[in-house]
């Protein structure tokens, strides 16, 4: 009894793939047809990613600028941590120069945009070497 539902369940699941045009014997062709594909986690994750990059690239910018110049030994989290906090300083002075919280947050937006189109310039149309090396301080492997 339980055998023959079992043997049901499995038909119908091989109807629906066959529908959806799944070859159902092989799980080979399942794990394959969501390759290259984001899951909406993935998805979230890499935007996220992304958008904290571009936002917190200029005080990540200036903080390694300040670290090369001066030579402070400073990890993968410090970097983090005070580029943040540079980012944050910069967008405030940027707001009160503008004297408008949305005109800062544009303007800073545009500096961000620039600092990373400047760093991909750099990397690959100038064969610079500072914008690899300021990515592995932030990407220790």
């Amino acid at each position: 009894m339980a055998c023959s539902a079992v043997q049901a369940a499995g038909s119908a699941v091989a109807a629906v793939s066959v529908r959806a045009g799944l070859d159902a014997s092989s799980p080979e062709d399942m794990r394959n047809d969501h390759r290259g594909k984001l899951g909406p986690m993935e998805a979230l994750g890499l935007a996220a990613m992304v958008f904290a990059v571009v936002l917190a690239h200029p005080g990540l910018l200036l903080l390694y600028a300040v670290r090369e110049t001066f030579g402070l030994p400073l990890d993968a989290g410090q970097i983090w941590s005070f580029g943040a906090v540079s980012a944050v300083a910069i967008y405030a002075a940027l707001a009160l120069l503008r004297r408008s919280l949305a005109a800062g947050a544009v303007a800073y937006l545009m500096l961000a945009v620039a600092s990373v189109a400047l760093s991909a310039v750099a990397a690959f149309g100038l064969h610079a070497s500072w914008p690899a090396e300021m990515w592995q301080h932030i990407w220790p492997h």
